[in-house]
């Protein structure tokens, strides 16, 4: 349902921006704003999913509407099992604009013709899929995010030019530990995805 997706941006927005505001100040008042914001974002997100289920009755990873809306959901849902396990705020500056823009472009894009979505619907293990490479997708773009993360305090400590974005980021122990295990799991789903693909 699109009220709901649209009730979702805006609270991916207002996570964003206070995400970003939490990065630049470190304020903890704002950071918890913005963890509400993509809780309440993620509730109203996951209602819209299940209702597009089943209004259209197949599962919501055929278009690329609901594709995008899976991906932007997928990467919300990696983001709050990485703040619950490693309290890594200042991901969330990086994450939530990309959701954001990922809900928003989930939004103004068109659904597909419904017979094709019928075709993929004969074979049971195309929701396991899609579901198993989104999610995959998902702990790549964590990885990423990780990567640039040391990259930028490792400069930094080479320079011995330590900045405010040095402080406002995890521990490179941390960052570390947080690129491999997301990159154990992206490679793990990326398998068992390819595998049930075939």
């Amino acid at each position: 349902m699109k009220s709901l997706l649209l009730a979702a941006l805006a609270a991916y927005l207002i996570a964003a921006i206070h995400s970003i505001l939490a990065f630049v100040n470190k304020r903890r008042s704002v950071q918890r704003v913005a963890e509400w914001s993509i809780a309440i974002g993620f509730i109203l997100h996951t209602c819209a999913l299940i209702f597009d289920w089943a209004i259209d009755g197949h599962y919501p990873l055929f278009f690329l509407r609901e594709t995008l809306s899976f991906l932007a959901w997928a990467l919300v849902a990696a983001y709050a099992i990485i703040l619950y396990r490693y309290r890594a705020e200042a991901l969330g500056a990086f994450t939530m604009p990309l959701i954001s823009i990922l809900t928003f472009i989930a939004l103004i894009v068109r659904s597909g013709p419904q017979d094709t979505a019928a075709a993929f619907s004969a074979t049971w293990l195309f929701p396991i899929h899609t579901t198993l490479l989104i999610f995959a997708y998902a702990a790549f773009f964590i990885v990423f995010m990780a990567s640039v993360m040391y990259l930028l305090q490792e400069r930094e400590l080479k320079l011995k030019t330590f900045g405010a974005i040095f402080h406002r980021l995890p521990s490179l122990s941390t960052v570390n530990q947080l690129a491999t295990t997301s990159a154990i799991f992206g490679l793990t789903l990326l398998t068992l995805g390819i595998a049930s693909g075939m």
